[in-house]
């Protein structure tokens, strides 16, 4: 069984991270993302709704964290030109079969 996700069949977490990355060096900096496989997981993360207040789009842009080097990501651009980071990669590690999440409180 595959991963459904964004419309799309994906065999496993690696493609669909493949898919992800491609979208990414695709998209430029600044650029709005529409990509279903990379909007909708974000849509799932237990945050979403505090993360996308007064959401501008989702967009590519720097991601400073300290003691870690910047990097190009996918943020959550609100309409006051701040930046909000989706932790893409916290929901693709809960994400089923099915294209839904396991449950946040689930250890």
């Amino acid at each position: 069984m595959s991963y459904q996700l964004g419309g799309k069949s994906f065999r496993t977490k690696s493609l669909i991270r493949e898919h992800y990355q491609a979208v990414r060096e695709q998209t430029p900096e600044g650029g709005v993302v529409t990509d279903p496989v990379v909007v909708e997981p974000s849509q799932q993360h237990p945050d979403w709704l505090e993360k996308s207040r007064d959401l501008e789009c989702i967009t590519k842009a720097w991601i400073y964290i300290t003691g870690v080097a910047p990097s190009l990501q996918f943020v959550i651009r609100r309409v006051d030109g701040s930046d909000m980071d989706i932790s893409y990669r916290h929901v693709l590690n809960r994400l089923q079969k099915d294209g839904t999440l396991k449950p946040w409180d689930d250890t």
